[in-house]
């Protein structure tokens, strides 16, 4: 039996306080980040060995968190100012564990701001996921047999964290996210590579899995029809 994991591991300290910094406008020095991220991308990957893990991944350490991230690839968005809210911060299990949370109030995706769609959403992370895929084969270079994935945010979970104040319709809204998005999980859909859906119950879509045997279709989700035509494109939002 082959084992692997969800795919977002813990991120250095020193390297998360980096990308925060990145992600709120603040000047970073870009060369030096690149180097940090390759470092902790090599270090995740052997730490996954040491432990048995058969198909690793980058533990997405050189994103702010599996959530947030997306902020810096999406256009047609604007932040919203004082949104930065912990999304465990009133769950059940933070309230019968409250010592493990505790860590949660400082990650990536509890001090990152929320979004707002004020245009058509577009996919602007091209150079991103191309920097993400470099790191990963860097790291994995030396075991040509060995399965590795990377992870890409799911549509419905982009819904969730930001808002729409553009489309008509939800359905609009999620519809434009599952196709613009969708050029992330395309990038990383390669015989090399397996792609991980973070979560599969987006409508009118479908999951996709790559490995060295090729690709093939794994899932058509629950309430997708292939035949109904696509909801029609966004327009400004009636106030």
């Amino acid at each position: 039996m082959m084992a692997t994991h969800v795919g977002s591991l813990p991120r250095p300290r020193d390297l998360l306080a980096t990308l925060l910094e990145k992600e709120e406008g603040r000047p970073v020095d870009e060369q030096a980040l690149d180097a940090r991220v390759q470092e902790a991308v090599t270090e995740v990957v052997g730490l996954q060995r040491d432990r048995g893990i058969d198909v690793v991944n980058d533990g997405e350490v050189g994103k702010t968190s599996f959530l947030a991230y997306v902020n810096d690839r999406l256009g047609g968005f604007e932040p919203i100012t004082g949104s930065a809210r912990n999304p465990w911060g009133d769950s059940r299990e933070a309230r019968d564990f409250p010592e493990f949370y505790e860590t949660a109030a400082g990650s990536g995706a509890a001090v990152a701001l929320h979004m707002r769609a004020v245009g058509p959403v577009t996919y602007t992370g091209q150079d991103a996921i191309a920097r993400d895929i470099a790191h990963l084969e860097e790291a994995t270079k030396d075991a040509a047999d060995e399965e590795v994935f990377m992870s890409a945010i799911s549509p419905t979970n982009v819904e969730g964290w930001q808002e729409n104040a553009f489309y008509d319709t939800d359905e609009e809204f999620l519809y434009d996210m599952a196709n613009d998005p969708g050029e992330e999980t395309n990038a990383i859909m390669r015989p090399e590579l397996r792609a991980l859906a973070d979560e599969l119950k987006a409508k009118a879509s479908a999951g996709w899995v790559t490995s060295k045997r090729g690709v093939r279709e794994i899932v058509g989700l629950p309430g997708a029809d292939a035949d109904a035509p696509p909801p029609r494109k966004g327009k400004k939002k009636k106030q």
